[in-house]
Parts: C-alpha cells; structure tokens; sequence
C-alpha cells in the first residue's frame, strides 16, 4: 500500500514538473450565462465551464490544481471574450479510465465538442506545456498563446528546492505532509518562507492540491510530444506572451526566457512579488497584462 501511496505522489508530482470525434454529453445552463456540461475524450471525459461571447480563450490549469484557479480572470475576461476553463484529465471533475492518453489531443476533442475552430490558449505550468505542444500540433486551431509560469516538453528540472521537496515527499506519512512539498517550491517558491505569501491564496491552493492529489488515479499514461518542443520552438508562428513572476523557480524563469528568445516575435512580461501561481497571487496585474494582449488579436 505505502509504495502504491509514494507512486501516486511521485507521478502527481511530475505533473507539476513537465516538461509531461467527441460531443458534448451534458450541457446545464449555471447562473448568469455560464454553461457547464462534459466532452468525450478517448477512454474520458473532461468538465468544462464556458462564460461570456466573443474571440475564444481557453485557460489551462496547473498541475494538481484544477478549473477554480481561474475565478478571477474569468470573471475579467469573459465581460469581453468567450471564457473556457475545464479540468485537465486526472484533475478535477473530469473523468477518465485507465488509458494513455494525451493532454494535446484532449485539447483538440474539447475545441471540436464546443464547436471552436481558433482559439487564444492560455495555460499555467501544466497547461503551459500543453498550450506549446498544441500549438505545435494544431497550429491551425491558434489564435494566439499565453504561456504562464510554463512548463515544457524535454525540459530536465534540476532546481535545488523542487529536487530537495521530491526527495521530501518519499518520507511523507499524511496528506497535509505531501501538500506542504508541493505548496513550498510550486506557491511560495525559492525566494520566500510560507509566511511571506497570502494566506488566503495559499489555503485556496492548498485545498485544491489535497482534493486532487486524493483523487488522483492510477493506470494512466500520458503520451508526450516526440520530439519534445524544447526542439521545436523556433517553429511556432503565432502571437506569444509569456508571463512569469519573479520570485518563480529558476528553471521556469529559464523556460520563460527561452521561449522569448526562440520563439519569432514573442514577448514576455514578469510579474513582481508573485512565484509560480502568478494569476492567483497578483490577479489585477496579470489580468492587465493579459487583457493588452488580447486586444491586439482582436479581429
């Protein structure tokens, strides 16, 4: 049982580290005019929630977090696009079996289910490398990228905090223990002891991490892009923004930088006084910054 327990948190923990035909099912209407309702996936299906009209942004959550990380910019965004946020496989309200499976193509089926030929794609960390490797693979689907704190795809992590919090989490014996390895490199990051962050934000994190990684089934395989796009940015021809927080490990600041410089035409902003989940923690300074990108995509 224990090694089952450490696989679960070492594969969840990877998630936060990578560089790792369908139809709607239900559709309910929610207050207001937010729809929620699931996609078929193959072998799943995945929950989303989708508020506002106008040119389509997607937002992907981080690892072992899910759709509610997103509150604040949907409630800004959607006043003038038309929001979807949905919980990656493995996360969240989403369901799946036991299959391999890929983040990329799950991304594809979702835009096919809500009838989205283009869209803006933002993603944070997880969602980061996904939004990459989609736009490698469905270029024809993007409008634009917002890579946020990402990840990437052939990237070797080997910052001493998030090395030291894995080892940590091998000697974990309660789930409060194993979230406090993902809470201190993934929300407080290198620079800062837990006191030092919001306390509101980080118990909101908190929760989530402890509600998925209970969650977190077993038996899947994620299928990742070969070759990695660590190899391939230099082949993205659409609009990028990258946004990062200062206070971040330092090789997302690494990712961040190289996806500036290797990617045509790509900007970046960093964000002060925020670590990894920079959308949470500084949400008026990064929807600001997200929003002047927008518009310059508007039709």
């Amino acid at each position: 049982m224990r090694k089952i327990f450490l696989l679960v948190l070492l594969v969840a923990f990877q998630c936060l580290l990578f560089g790792q035909n369908s139809k709607k099912t239900t559709n309910e209407k929610a207050s207001g005019n937010k729809n929620t309702g699931y996609c078929n996936v193959k072998g799943g299906k995945l929950y989303y929630e989708e508020q506002g009209t106008g040119m389509p942004l997607i937002m992907i959550h981080a690892g072992m977090l899910d759709s509610r990380m997103w509150e604040d910019q949907v409630a800004a965004f959607s006043k003038q696009y038309r929001v979807i946020t949905y919980d990656a496989r493995r996360h969240g309200r989403s369901q799946t079996d036991s299959v391999s499976f890929s983040h990329v193509d799950d991304l594809a089926a979702l835009m096919d289910c809500l009838s989205i030929k283009k869209a803006v794609i933002l993603g944070l960390s997880l969602g980061g490398y996904v939004i990459i490797d989609f736009a490698l693979a469905y270029p024809e689907k993007v409008i634009g990228l917002i890579p946020v704190s990402p990840g990437l795809t052939g990237y070797d992590f080997k910052d001493p905090q998030v090395m030291e919090y894995r080892e940590k989490m091998k000697t974990c014996q309660t789930w409060e223990q194993v979230v406090e390895c993902m809470l201190r490199p993934w929300f407080d990051g290198p620079q800062r002891m837990p006191g030092q962050a919001d306390t509101l934000i980080r118990k909101k994190a908190m929760a989530m991490y402890m509600e998925n990684l209970k969650n977190f089934p077993r038996g899947l395989k994620e299928v990742l892009s070969d070759p990695p796009a660590i190899k391939r940015l230099s082949e993205i021809r659409k609009p990028v923004l990258v946004v990062v927080g200062d206070l971040d490990q330092p090789g997302i600041l690494e990712i961040a930088g190289m996806m500036e410089k290797q990617i045509p035409g790509a900007k970046k902003t960093v964000i002060k006084g925020a670590a990894h989940l920079v959308s949470m923690e500084k949400p008026e300074e990064f929807n600001r910054v997200v929003m002047a990108f927008l518009a310059t995509l508007r039709n």
